[in-house]
């Protein structure tokens, strides 16, 4: 980026916002964020919305043979597949079924998940609980149900390993996946947890709260409250 580029932008976003919220952005990107975590569960036993059986995937667990068939959509996963797969996590993929390609994959622990790669934080995994960790649908399938197929293999899986709940996090400002998520079944855990970061040093910080926070985007409660 040239320096004219640069100040034509800084004076632009000036003139949008003002000096103060150029301030106010640039502390919140180079020196102190926050971010919210919200913690929903999933009881496995609760019932699902039945779809459609497609003919364009199936869904099953990820094993270390099938890796190469994630080189076209996720090629740059692999290795962090192939790691997780040793750290005995379980992955879920679906399979195109024209090309053999993984189009989906689904990530869970049903022991304490360090994270490393991301949020750099330890999550607990009571007994009888899983933890779902990751999730990536490839651009040509999404907006379709493979997602919610995915789900379905997996949570009909672990409930018939004796697993009864699992658990999730999603970030409070990513609307889009909240809402997905409630209308998959999930329910508020009634806790956050807050990620403060200062320049590169991180750490953690855990809220309960008694009253459901987000119904705004959980349609199922909207619905409730309407037929009230």
């Amino acid at each position: 980026m040239t320096d004219s580029t640069l100040i034509n932008k800084l004076s632009q976003g000036i003139q949008e916002v003002g000096f103060s919220g150029i301030l106010k952005k640039i502390f919140a990107k180079l020196i102190y964020r926050r971010r919210t975590l919200v913690l929903l569960e999933l009881g496995l036993s609760k019932p699902r919305k039945k779809y459609k059986d497609s003919s364009l995937w199936q869904s099953r667990q990820l094993s270390e043979a099938d890796l190469p068939a994630c080189r076209t959509h996720f090629e740059q996963h692999i290795e962090v597949y192939k790691k997780l797969l040793t750290l005995g996590k379980t992955g879920y993929a679906s399979f195109c079924t024209k090309t053999g390609d993984v189009i989906a994959i689904l990530w869970f622990s049903n022991t304490d998940y360090d994270d490393v790669h991301h949020y750099q934080y330890n999550f607990k995994v009571k007994p009888h609980q899983t933890f779902q960790f990751a999730a990536e649908v490839c651009k040509p399938f999404r907006n379709k149900h493979v997602s919610v197929d995915l789900c379905h293999t997996a949570w009909n899986e672990w409930q018939e390993k004796g697993m009864t709940t699992n658990y999730c996090t999603v970030e409070a400002t990513n609307i889009p996946s909240l809402r997905i998520q409630f209308h998959l079944g999930f329910e508020e855990m009634g806790e956050v947890l807050y990620m403060h970061q200062l320049f590169n040093m991180r750490w953690f910080q855990s809220e309960k709260y008694s009253k459901n926070r987000y119904d705004d985007f959980n349609k199922h409660k909207q619905r409730q409250k309407r037929d009230r």
